[in-house]
């Protein structure tokens, strides 16, 4: 009994691979694969024609700083305050996390960066004893908050120059 089954398994395994073999014959000498041409790269060539965006996470003086900045040189932004507002569909020149909690500024960064594949991140780092996590991960720059608005503006505002050069 067991080598019937055997034998009917083997039996079975030939039959197949002889019928494919007929349909992968049938296929070659009937040009019925797709060629090259039939193959549309027009998915690809939308995406890369699509503006790319600035985004912006945070709500504070400086994030204010730096959409008015983005304004006044017509940069397109985006100014996002969750995660799930970064769209997969477009495509993103840089991620600025700049709010005030460091929790928030490392999960933004680290999102976009490694899921988002957004290249050039920078992200403010709001206490010294964290920055040492900031720096774990690599993100374009990092930031020390300071009561200096000017150089950390001067700074981001930097970032954002050579970001746009860079892809330009």
């Amino acid at each position: 009994m067991t080598f019937m089954v055997v034998f009917m398994v083997i039996v079975f395994l030939l039959l197949g691979y002889y019928a494919m073999d007929k349909v992968d014959t049938f296929l070659v000498n009937n040009n019925s694969y797709p060629s090259n041409e039939c193959l549309s790269d027009k998915y690809p060539a939308t995406k890369e024609t699509k503006p790319k965006v600035i985004l912006i996470y945070g709500d504070n003086e400086l994030a204010k700083l730096v959409k008015d900045y983005c304004n006044s040189e017509n940069h397109i932004y985006e100014a996002i305050t969750d995660f799930n507002d970064i769209g997969a569909e477009k495509k993103y020149l840089s991620l600025l996390a700049l709010s005030y909690k460091d929790v928030d500024n490392l999960m933004m960064a680290s999102v976009g960066l490694k899921i988002y594949g957004i290249s050039h991140v920078i992200a403010l780092c709001n206490s010294q004893n964290n920055l040492k996590l900031y720096n774990e991960f690599n993100f374009d720059k990092v930031i020390l908050y300071k009561n200096e608005m000017d150089g950390l503006f001067n700074i981001v505002k930097e970032f954002v120059q050579n970001a746009i050069e860079n892809e330009v």
